[in-house]
């Protein structure tokens, strides 16, 4: 659509800015999980969290406790994978391959020293 003038577009121009995302943490809940089940469905998928304590392997029957579910949309459980395959490939790069086969507790040391914490910013991904 052109202006009476026939000056080109009268359309609004698209914002290309970045919008600032202030994230409150002053109610955020901490929980612990070593154990993670997914389920899905076509408009959402369900995350659940929980604690494995079956320390002593093999056992015929293990409970675990489930704390946590955590339900998404295909399009931030798409930028939570992105987040979460860059945080594990610079934590391989510095720390080397870690063991997560069935029957060990993941959360046992098996590189003898501490991985730093990284933080993410789910809603900066590129579209």
């Amino acid at each position: 659509m052109t202006d009476k003038k026939g000056n080109g577009s009268t359309a609004p121009q698209a914002s290309r800015q970045q919008a600032v995302i202030r994230c409150a943490d002053s109610v955020i809940k901490y929980s612990y999980a070593n154990s993670v089940n997914v389920s899905s469905i076509q408009e959402e998928i369900a995350l659940d969290f929980g604690l494995n304590q079956a320390w002593k392997q093999p056992q015929q029957e293990i409970d675990i406790e489930l704390t946590n579910r955590v339900i998404l949309n295909p399009r931030a459980a798409k930028r939570l994978v992105t987040f979460l395959m860059s945080v594990i490939q610079k934590d391989v790069a510095g720390f080397g391959l870690f063991d997560i086969a069935p029957g060990r507790p993941e959360d046992a040391p098996t590189r003898g020293r501490s991985r730093p914490v990284s933080q993410v910013n789910l809603h900066s991904v590129e579209r």
